[in-house]
């Protein structure tokens, strides 16, 4: 048995509509969706920005990033 939980994509237009109305838990579910490295999950996320873009003003994106040391084994864990 799979300790792993199979993991669906949320659907772009609900994610889309919850961004647009402000609803703090959708934001954070477009914001994993949008972090995660799984290459479907990048698919997603792209077409989830690309719908957002039309409305969003002059706003302009940022990235931050951080250089991971290769010494550490799970760049999420805590130090």
């Amino acid at each position: 048995m799979s300790l792993r939980r199979e993991t669906t994509i949320p659907d772009i237009a609900d994610l889309e509509r919850g961004v647009r109305a402000g609803e703090r838990a959708v934001i954070a579910r477009a914001i994993t969706l949008i972090e995660s490295r799984r290459n479907d999950h990048q698919k997603a996320a792209l077409r989830l920005v690309q719908e957002l873009l039309p409305s969003t003003g002059k706003a302009i994106r940022v990235g931050i990033t951080r250089r991971l040391d290769p010494r550490r084994q799970n760049p999420h864990a805590a130090a």
